[in-house]
């Protein structure tokens, strides 16, 4: 499902995993990291449909330092492809001292992790219909729908959102009858490649992870 990041300050970022229109490395700076790992959260095979791979039941796999690691970062390969069965995503870090050898001791481990916390378990991407935001007709608007659970308080909390390479036509936050909480957001892309981040706090307080995507328009066009 995503990439998960935790960084020395306790932030935690969560980063969908996606099937890209054309090969992609992303890159995410985290001095001394405490873990980075690909994750697998939504169990349900209906999610799947698939009786044969049993991608519902596929574990999680995350790496956690034992040693200091310094500075540096995780970057993100996804490789584009058209079959389900190609293995197109791997994640590793890139030390920022490259010039001497260095010694990493670290723990890699693999299976089902508990996630605490507000967390995000549901992305949705599409383009906004004209039912919905009249002004919406530019193939470069897209339209995302993001879903926390764990999110404490019986109001909606608000949201931060940082875009690069696109402008923030509008968002909005509210709560849904499961009870998770759900960030809604209409972009209009000026960049091929548009990088978002959101979080939802309640006041300095950030509730749970920060959720980290890349969008290409060219995918939903």
């Amino acid at each position: 499902d995503g990439l998960v990041l935790e960084a020395a300050n306790g932030e935690r970022i969560f980063r969908p995993l996606r099937n890209p229109p054309r090969t992609t490395l992303s890159s995410f700076r985290l001095p001394e990291p405490r873990a980075f790992g690909l994750v697998q959260r939504d169990r349900d095979p209906e999610s799947y449909r698939d009786d044969e791979a049993r991608y519902a039941k596929r574990p999680s796999a995350k790496v956690t330092p034992r040693s200091s690691w310094g500075d540096g970062a995780v970057r993100l390969l996804e490789i584009a492809t058209r079959l389900e069965t190609d293995d197109n995503v791997g994640a590793f870090f890139v030390p920022d001292a490259t010039t001497r050898a260095m010694r990493y001791g670290y723990r890699l481990a693999i299976g089902d992790f508990e996630t605490s916390g507000a967390h995000v378990v549901g992305t949705r991407l599409g383009r906004p219909e004209a039912t919905v935001h009249p002004d919406a007709h530019d193939e470069n608007d897209g339209l995302f729908v993001v879903d926390w659970a764990g999110v404490e308080g019986d109001t909606a909390p608000e949201a931060r959102v940082d875009v690069q390479g696109a402008q923030l036509v509008r968002s909005r936050v509210e709560r849904s009858e499961d009870g998770r909480t759900r960030l809604v957001m209409q972009l209009e892309a000026s960049e091929p490649d548009v990088e978002l981040r959101a979080f939802l706090h309640r006041g300095d307080q950030t509730l749970g992870e920060t959720f980290a995507y890349l969008w290409q328009p060219e995918a939903t066009r």
